[in-house]
């Protein structure tokens, strides 16, 4: 008999949460969408961090490293 109460009990909760009307949000709800958020947010911080990265560090090498001025294969002729 207990059964039967509570498999009707979920049955009108479930009629009622698909009823399309305004439910209260619950704490597993919020804590879903809480999770949702954050995994948007981290999708979208880590690539960006990744092309910064990337960006500051030619940018690092090439300050650090100036190209050098190109050796000619002119003969250069030296005073004796």
């Amino acid at each position: 008999m207990r059964r039967v109460a509570s498999e009707n009990a979920h049955a009108e909760l479930k009629l009622e949460r698909n009823s399309g009307g305004l439910s209260e949000m619950t704490f597993a709800d919020g804590w879903l969408l809480l999770k949702k958020i954050l995994v948007g947010i981290v999708i979208t911080v880590v690539p960006l961090a990744v092309i910064a990265a990337g960006l500051w560090s030619i940018q690092r090498t090439r300050v650090n490293h100036p190209q050098t001025e190109p050796t000619s294969s002119a003969k250069v002729a030296y005073a004796n």
